[in-house]
């Protein structure tokens, strides 16, 4: 269970269940503006990734997407809430190729982790530099991905 490092709202919360953490939606968006200026500064490249849960029937189910998806990324990586249906992920130096790689992988590996209730879960990515230059050009593509695969998907 994800459990708030403090009482204020938090922006990091931590699994009880590993010794990894993650962003709340709040604390995810910051660290995005500060990869996104770094990136910038120093030209590295990196991924958004979104995660999206379709029939979703509660907050259970966002947490263990998202429990799964730190699971399944490098300790580098930068894992929390987007909103409230959708899990991010910043995976730092990412060529377009990588990228496809990864999501290609998600997309394998987490219908296993949802299906017991029903779940089911898209994953869409954007590259900065290589197809946004500004941090809100990245969300756009990323959430218009994401869109067209839950139609994809029905």
């Amino acid at each position: 269970m994800l459990e708030p490092t403090s009482s204020r709202t938090p922006l990091l919360t931590r699994d009880s269940t590993s010794d990894r953490a993650c962003f709340s939606a709040e604390g995810f968006r910051f660290f995005l503006r500060r990869q996104f200026l770094s990136s910038e500064r120093y030209g590295h490249l990196f991924a958004l990734f979104l995660f999206r849960i379709r029939w979703r029937e509660s907050g259970d189910e966002l947490r263990k997407l998202l429990s799964s998806v730190k699971r399944s990324v490098r300790r580098t990586d930068v894992v929390g809430e987007f909103d409230a249906r959708t899990v991010g992920v910043i995976v730092q130096h990412a060529t377009q190729e990588a990228a496809d790689r990864v999501s290609e992988r998600f997309r394998s590996e987490l219908p296993c982790v949802l299906s017991d209730n029903g779940n089911a879960c898209c994953v869409a990515s954007a590259v900065y530099p290589s197809e946004a230059n500004t941090q809100t050009t990245l969300i756009s593509i990323a959430e218009e991905r994401l869109r067209q695969a839950e139609l994809e998907d029905g």
